[in-house]
């Protein structure tokens, strides 16, 4: 029986996955994610956009989710947050 079956990861596991899912979905994110770049496109994007939000001609969005996390002990300051909790 290994530590991690009764206790759970580590923080410091829990890092390093964190961190390698970060960068591949960065880089899937630059491989599937296209901004519209002609006027047309962009015509065509906010129309789209509109059907599903309602919104006015917006052409995309981004999801503002705070993701709670355990804020370090060096360098507190750089995550923001309360005194209790902090966020990316």
């Amino acid at each position: 029986m290994l530590i991690g079956d009764t206790r759970g990861p580590t923080q410091a596991s829990i890092s390093r996955i964190f961190t390698r899912i970060t960068n591949i979905m960065s880089t899937k994110a630059a491989e599937e994610i296209n901004m519209p770049s002609t006027p047309q496109q962009l015509s065509t994007s906010a129309q789209a956009f509109s059907r599903v939000t309602n919104f006015p001609p917006v052409i995309e969005a981004i999801d503002g989710t705070h993701v709670a996390i355990k804020a370090p002990s060096i360098d507190e300051a750089i995550f923001p947050g309360s005194t209790y909790d902090a966020y990316i």
